[in-house]
């Protein structure tokens, strides 16, 4: 007469769900989809825990594990970010080589001329109208070259 085949014992059963309350590490791991060792390393970093006879309660495993998984949906913001810090520093990259953009110290510098030019033509607008209106006194020709000067400054101290 041969022995029947040895059997695991049958798993303690919640009375509301009908699912075992606890679970080995195997069966857990089968029905997360995860290895194993990947439980391991979940139960080092407090994501999981195992009960004091070194079983998974399943509620608890399941619940905490759907919670880990949607924990890095929060981080895809972070990570959206510096893919596109990343994509912007190599468009930049690029635009450089393409000689597209301009040095910031090359645009102040031709900024700068031209605001001189403006301002020496404007210092010379009442020698010009002077010219063109000789009636006019010397007094009317420096009041009005007071005024553009006058402004000139009030621009000036604007920081235009």
């Amino acid at each position: 007469m041969t022995a029947p085949p040895a059997t695991a014992p049958p798993e303690p059963v919640e009375a509301s769900s009908g699912l075992p309350g606890e679970v080995s590490v195997d069966v857990l791991a089968d029905l997360l989809g995860v290895s194993p060792r990947t439980l391991g390393k979940w139960v080092d970093a407090g994501i999981i825990r195992r009960s004091a006879r070194g079983r998974f309660p399943l509620r608890e495993s399941l619940r905490a594990a759907f919670a880990h998984a949607q924990a890095p949906r929060a981080a895809t913001g972070d990570k959206a970010r510096l893919l596109a810090a990343q994509a912007e520093k190599v468009e930049l990259a690029n635009a450089a080589k393409r000689a597209e953009l301009v040095p910031a110290a090359a645009v102040a510098h031709e900024w700068a001329s031209m605001l001189a030019q403006l301002r020496a033509a404007m210092l010379a607008v009442s020698s010009r109208f002077h010219a063109r209106r000789a009636h006019l006194t010397p007094g009317d020709i420096a009041e009005l070259d007071r005024v553009i000067r006058d402004a000139l400054e009030d621009q000036a101290n604007d920081g235009i």
